[in-house]
C-alpha cells in the first residue's frame, strides 16, 4: 500500500491550516442556498423552533434550565423539553441572543454543524492520510446525499447535528483502542456525552457502531491498559449527561412518543428498508410523494455503497493474498466492515436483527444508519483512490472515468433531488411562519399521555364553577390565584396534568387530580381559597444536576489547565496532539 501519514507534523502544519479553512468555506458554500433563498420547510421544523423558543424565553427570564414547556399548546404546556435531547435546540436559542433574528440564527447554526462535521472527518482521516486526502474525505462526507437531505428535505436538525459529532467519537475511540494517552479517553467521554445530549436515535446507532468498530480495531495485546481508559470514558460520558439521562429514564413512559402508533404505518421500520422494490409489492401504487421518498432513499443507499464497497473488496483481497495484517491494515478492515455493516442495517437483509431487537425499532427509520455508512464511506473511498496510482495504466484510466461519472451523478442527484426541491421559505415568509409558533399546538407525540385535544376548547386559565377567581401570578412553573368562597368543587387549571405539579390550598398541600381532557384538577374547600401550583423537580434530578454540574466544572478546569499549558508551557503543535 502507499505510504500512510499517521500524525500531523510540523511539515504539514501550514497545509493542515489551509485545508481546514478551505473545508469550512466549503461547508458554508453548501448551505449558501439556505442563506440566499430561504430556510427549508421540513416536517420537523416547527417542533425544533418551539423547543428553541422555549429555551430562549426561559433564559431571557433568568431560568437556564426550564422544566416545563409552558407556552406551547396554547399555554397548556408539554414535556417535550424534558425528553428530547436539548443541546442542538439550546444552541439555536443561544445564537438567537447574538443575532436577534431566527433566520440568521438558523443559517449560522447550520454552517457551524456542517463545518464541525467536516473538521471531524478531516481529523479522523488525518490518522492515516495526508492533508490533501483528508480534505477530500471531508468534502465527500459533506456532499453525501443523506447528509444534505437531513436539512434540505426533512429538517432532521438534531440528527444533522449528531452527524457532526459522531466523527469525533470514532476518532477518539480509535486512539483509545490503539493505546493512546489518557487525554483521548477524556475526549471520547466528552463527545459521547455531547452525542447523547444531541439526538437519541443517533446515539443508539452510534454506540452500536462504536462497539462493533472498537472490537475490530482494538489492540488486544494492550487490553489491560486500554480497558480502564474505555471504562473512564464511559463514566465521564455518563456523569456529563446524567442530568438528562435520569429524567429520560424515569419519565419516558409519561410521554406520548412511547405509544405504538408512532412506530407504525410509515414510521414502522419495515417501511424504511432499501431497496423498497424487493418487499413493497405496491410501491408504484403508493402516493407519489411517498413513492418518491422511498426511491430517493434507495438512491442514497446506492451512493453510500459505492463509497464503501471498493475498498472493502480491496482490503479483503490484500489480507487473503498476504495472510498478514499490520496495524494500518487492521484499521482499514475495521473501517470497511463497520461501514458495510451500517449499510446492511439500512437494507431488508437486516430484517432479522430489527425484528428481534425491539429497542432498535424505536429509532423508527433504518436510513439513520447512513450516519455511520457515510463516515466510513468517505474515508475508505479516499483510501481506495490512493490505490489507483499503484494499478496498471489502463486500470487507472478506467477508474478515473468511473470516479468522474460517480461525482457527476452525485452532483446531479444532490441538486436535482435534494437542494432544488427543498421549497425554501424566504426571510419574510419564514418570519411569518414563526410568528406565534411558540404558543401553537406542538406535535402530539410530545404531549403527556393524559393530554387530549379537546382541552383547547376552554380558554380560561382557571375554571371553578361560578366562583370568582383572581389570578395574581401565572409564570411558566408557578401559578398563584385566589378563589372566593362557594360550593366545594375541583378547580380546572389550563395546564396539562403531570405528576411533578404540586398544589397547595391555603398553605396546605393537596393532591392534584386528572381531568378527562388531561388537565389538572385541584380540590377547593367551600371557604375562600388561596391556591399555589408549582412545578417541582424530584430530589433525584436535583442530585443528578449536581453530579453533572461538578463534572462539567471539572472538565472545564482540565481544559483550562491544558490551554494554559499550551500557551505558557513547552511549545507544541495543536493538531499534532489534538
Amino acid at each position: 500500500m502507499s505510504k500512510i501519514h499517521q500524525y500531523p507534523t510540523e511539515k504539514y502544519l501550514a497545509k493542515d491550516s489551509v485545508c481546514l479553512i478551505l473545508l469550512i468555506l466549503f461547508a458554508f458554500a453548501l448551505i449558501s442556498p439556505i442563506i440566499y433563498f430561504g430556510i427549508p420547510k421540513g416536517s420537523d421544523m416547527p417542533q425544533h423552533y418551539q423547543f428553541a423558543m422555549t429555551y430562549f424565553e426561559s433564559i431571557k427570564s433568568g431560568n437556564f434550565f426550564p422544566s416545563w414547556s409552558a407556552f406551547e399548546n396554547y399555554g397548556y404546556g408539554g414535556i417535550g423539553i424534558r425528553i428530547y435531547p436539548p443541546l442542538a435546540d439550546y444552541l439555536l436559542a443561544l445564537t438567537q441572543f447574538l443575532t436577534n433574528d431566527w433566520y440568521h440564527t438558523t443559517w449560522i447554526v447550520f454552517g457551524f454543524w456542517m463545518s464541525l462535521g467536516g473538521v471531524g472527518i478531516y481529523l479522523f482521516a488525518r490518522e492515516w492520510l495526508s492533508p490533501q486526502n483528508s480534505l477530500l474525505a471531508g468534502i465527500i462526507y459533506l456532499t453525501s446525499p443523506f447528509h444534505l437531505w437531513q436539512i434540505y428535505q426533512s429538517f432532521f436538525y438534531s440528527q444533522f447535528a449528531a452527524a457532526a459529532i459522531l466523527p469525533f467519537c470514532f476518532l477518539f475511540l480509535t486512539r483509545v483502542c490503539r493505546g493512546y494517552d489518557l487525554k483521548n479517553a477524556i475526549l471520547l467521554g466528552f463527545f459521547s456525552a455531547i452525542l447523547i445530549l444531541t439526538h437519541l436515535p443517533a446515539t443508539i446507532v452510534g454506540f452500536i457502531s462504536m462497539s462493533f468498530y472498537g472490537i475490530c480495531i482494538l489492540d488486544w495485546k494492550k487490553i489491560k491498559q486500554i480497558a480502564p481508559k474505555l471504562f473512564l470514558s464511559g463514566i465521564i460520558s455518563f456523569c456529563l449527561s446524567f442530568f438528562y439521562l435520569i429524567r429520560l429514564i424515569s419519565e419516558m413512559n409519561l410521554v406520548n412518543h412511547t405509544d405504538s402508533k408512532y412506530t407504525s404505518g410509515v414510521n414502522n421500520f419495515l417501511y424504511g428498508f432499501s431497496p423498497h422494490i424487493l418487499y413493497l409489492q405496491n410501491l408504484f401504487e403508493l402516493d407519489v410523494n411517498l413513492r418518491g421518498g422511498f426511491i430517493r432513499n434507495d438512491l442514497m443507499g446506492i451512493f453510500s455503497l459505492v463509497l464503501i464497497l471498493p475498498f472493502l473488496i480491496f482490503i479483503v483481497r490484500k489480507i487473503i493474498n498476504t495472510f498478514s495484517m499490520d496495524q494500518n491494515t487492521k484499521s482499514f478492515l475495521a473501517m470497511s466492515l463497520t461501514g458495510f455493516f451500517a449499510f446492511v442495517m439500512t437494507t431488508v437483509f437486516s430484517f432479522f436483527i430489527w425484528d428481534n431487537l425491539p429497542f432498535l425499532q424505536k429509532i423508527q427509520f433504518p436510513f439513520r444508519w447512513f450516519l455511520i455508512a457515510n463516515i466510513f464511506g468517505s474515508l475508505t473511498f479516499v483510501l481506495a483512490l490512493n490505490q489507483i496510482s499503484l494499478q496498471k495504466p489502463f486500470t487507472q484510466k478506467i477508474s478515473k472515468y468511473l470516479i468522474l461519472i460517480y461525482f457527476i451523478c452525485l452532483s446531479m442527484f444532490n441538486f436535482g433531488e435534494i437542494i432544488l426541491p427543498s421549497a425554501p421559505l424566504p426571510q419574510t415568509v419564514f418570519a411569518e411562519t414563526l410568528n406565534g409558533l411558540l404558543e401553537q399546538e406542538s406535535f402530539d407525540c410530545w404531549w403527556t399521555i393524559w393530554s387530549k385535544r379537546e382541552a383547547f376548547e376552554i380558554k380560561e386559565k382557571v375554571v371553578a364553577d361560578s366562583r370568582r377567581i383572581n389570578i395574581s401570578k401565572w409564570e411558566p412553573e408557578l401559578r398563584e390565584f385566589e378563589v372566593e368562597k362557594g360550593n366545594t368543587i375541583n378547580a380546572r387549571i389550563a395546564t396539562f396534568y403531570y405528576p411533578l405539579w404540586e398544589a397547595k390550598v391555603n398553605d396546605r398541600s393537596v393532591e392534584t387530580q386528572k381531568n378527562s381532557d388531561g388537565t389538572i384538577l385541584i380540590p377547593l374547600p367551600a371557604e375562600n381559597a388561596k391556591v399555589s401550583l408549582e412545578f417541582k423537580e424530584p430530589s433525584k434530578l436535583v442530585f443528578a444536576r449536581i453530579i453533572s454540574g461538578l463534572s462539567w466544572g471539572l472538565l472545564a478546569l482540565l481544559m483550562l489547565g491544558y490551554i494554559l499549558k499550551k500557551l505558557f508551557g513547552k511549545p507544541r503543535l495543536f493538531l499534532s496532539k489534538f
